[in-house]
């Protein structure tokens, strides 16, 4: 279980070192508050494009190659923002990193979960999931402490330079890393599926239908797309008004640290009792729609420090817990063989739903401020726990007999 929680720790730092930083980093190359949801939103946009097609090839022609290609197209694309200045180098630098991000999405982590599998069965399923999420979240945080002092340390050594570059430097030096430790580390367990594209396809879309479930999953991705895109392209320009600057950078990576640490708690807390979530998971999924929907409102309103952090990490927290049971349940409905194709779909409709946001939020920043898109997206989250209320409805789940008995033996 070392492999996975390593490369999950390393591959999530690379996206934590940029976290706390990345809206101020594209405003530091000339780009617009306006224009600074549209670049990230055609990040999105490329992932949207390559983001079934990504994972069709990982399922037809092996996952660690489009691990490892996914890696390499990452390094271009920080090559290109670490140059480049202005809307247009922007927006190419950061369509590379969403290609990049299609690639590395549903293909290494598909090969862990199927492996697990294989060797100790689904019950225990939620602890790898439980364990990865927590080393993404671990890495994260420590990643976002690091990207927030690295523009200290940069100033110092490259007087004169864009702030940021730093975090650039040494997002690629991680990358490098992980390459060649999935090089030399890793062996994909599967081997491909045989057969034409259309046949694939067709086989994947039959699960799609078939499956009570997956469909509630997958929509429910998108609103999570769409009402957290506000939350995590904002909230730094909106901390940076209620602070007045952003010359202290090390307080928006202490902020960030804590983003992704309290969301590692709540992944924690709900490893810890994974298996409560087997009963019902849909109307635990609802209930932690309804909360985070009030906490990301709540929010909204806040106009000190102090008040911005409360909802803002309690969000968090609720984020990392919903996690578990929405990845668990989602791995226990779907077969090993289109893995990667179906948590690709889900990707898909996140990335597509993130677009929708970055379109409506932008549109609504021109003549409203942060707090006003965040109420929108608190509203619409909430709103969005009748999708699982209703799948709950026609998939109760087991028994409370059957479910105490897995729970307890």
């Amino acid at each position: 279980m070392v492999l996975p929680l390593l490369n999950r720790f390393l591959h999530w730092m690379v996206v934590g070192i940029i976290t706390p930083v990345l809206a101020l980093l594209i405003l530091s190359k000339g780009v617009s508050l306006a224009e600074v949801g549209l670049v990230i939103a055609l990040s999105s946009a490329c992932v949207v494009v390559f983001e079934i097609p990504s994972g069709v090839l990982s399922d037809r022609w092996g996952r660690k190659a489009v691990y490892l290609l996914s890696l390499a197209i990452s390094f271009s694309a920080l090559a290109v923002m670490f140059l480049g200045r202005g809307p247009a180098w922007m927006a190419a630098g950061f369509a590379l990193y969403g290609v990049a991000r299609a690639f590395s999405s549903g293909s290494i982590e598909s090969d862990f979960i199927d492996r697990h599998i294989e060797t100790r069965g689904e019950d225990s399923l939620h602890s790898l999931i439980a364990g990865m999420n927590a080393a993404e979240a671990l890495g994260l945080a420590g990643g976002a402490a690091l990207g927030g002092a690295i523009p200290l340390v940069w100033a110092r050594l490259a007087p004169g330079a864009n702030p940021y570059g730093g975090n650039l430097l040494v997002q690629a030096a991680i990358i490098a890393a992980l390459f060649a430790l999935t090089l030399a580390t890793h062996s994909s367990t599967g081997k491909g599926n045989g057969g034409t594209l259309t046949g694939f396809a067709a086989e994947v879309g039959s699960t799609l239908g078939s499956t009570p479930g997956l469909l509630p999953l997958m929509l429910g991705s998108a609103v999570w797309g769409f009402s957290l895109f506000a939350v995590e392209t904002y909230w730094q320009p909106r901390m940076r008004d209620i602070l007045g600057s952003s010359e202290q950078s090390w307080i928006f990576g202490f902020v960030g640290a804590g983003y992704f640490a309290f969301a590692l708690a709540g992944t924690v807390v709900a490893g810890w009792r994974g298996k409560i979530f087997h009963k019902s998971p849909f109307l635990w999924l609802a209930a932690f729609r309804l909360l985070l929907g009030g906490s990301i409102a709540a929010l909204a309103a806040q106009g000190s420090l102090a008040g911005f952090l409360v909802p803002f990490f309690l969000i968090m927290a609720m984020n990392g817990m919903a996690g578990v049971p929405e990845s668990t349940a989602l791995n226990r409905l779907i077969g090993g063989k289109n893995r990667a194709t179906i948590l690709s779909i889900g990707s898909f409709a996140m990335q597509l739903g993130g677009i929708v946001g970055a379109a409506s939020f932008s549109f609504l920043l021109r003549s409203r401020g942060i707090p006003s898109a965040w109420i929108v997206s608190g509203a619409v989250f909430a709103l969005s726990g009748g999708i699982y209320l209703a799948a709950h409805r026609r998939n109760p789940g087991p028994s409370a007999d059957e479910a105490s008995a897995e729970i307890n033996g």
